[in-house]
């Protein structure tokens, strides 16, 4: 009965075969470092029985996380970081309650972090950087209690930068790369909200 698949660095081609859904005792499979290409099959990215670690990383993988991803309900790790996948962050995520780390960087997916991964309080590390991510900062994220490792680099955020949770930790916490972040740091310096706009200065000028 196989329980664990490893084909890492294999120089393995083509797509990923749906048919892996058949070995229904899977506990751990890992694709990493070969070159895979086309989509994520949703057979496998929902293959329940996964529970140690799915690792799909440096791959050519394309299109968008499935939204199968939500039937890993028991999985520990998710990585499919440095890939080419784009699109939202599939709501589904948040559903991975027993997820330790979590590895999305290096694709180009969009759109805000989801609401959902509120849910992932187990978390111990979250990677994100390097992609296209936007709006603001989840505050949620302050309360993660067992995060150790917060990397949001590099991508689109915007609004004030936490200070609080794990933020706290400088060597911990990740946020370069994201010119509309401001406050925590004086490199993220807010600008003045109490400063006089360009017509008022022009008024006291003619004056």
């Amino acid at each position: 009965m196989l329980t664990q698949l490893y084909l890492n660095r294999n120089n393995l081609q083509g797509n990923i075969p749906p048919s892996l859904v058949n070995y229904k005792s899977l506990v751990a499979l890992s694709f990493s470092d070969n070159n895979l290409s086309g989509s994520v099959p949703p057979e496998i990215i929902g293959l329940s029985s996964l529970s140690i670690v799915l690792d799909l990383s440096s791959n050519y993988l394309t299109g968008v996380l499935p939204v199968e991803v939500g039937n890993l309900k028991n999985l520990g790790m998710l990585d499919v970081s440095h890939n080419s996948l784009s699109g939202l962050l599939p709501n589904n995520l948040g559903s991975c309650v027993r997820l330790e780390y979590l590895f999305l960087d290096g694709n180009l997916f969009e759109g805000p972090i989801p609401s959902s991964l509120s849910s992932l309080r187990g978390l111990v590390a979250l990677d994100i950087s390097d992609n296209n991510l936007t709006g603001e900062i989840p505050e949620f994220l302050l309360s993660f209690g067992s995060l150790e490792y917060l990397n949001l680099s590099f991508n689109d955020f915007e609004g004030m930068k936490p200070i609080e949770g794990v933020f706290k930790n400088a060597t911990a916490t990740f946020v370069e790369g994201n010119s509309k972040l401001c406050g925590g740091i004086p490199e993220y310096s807010c600008p003045d909200a109490t400063r006089k706009n360009p017509t008022e200065d022009q008024t006291l000028l003619s004056n």
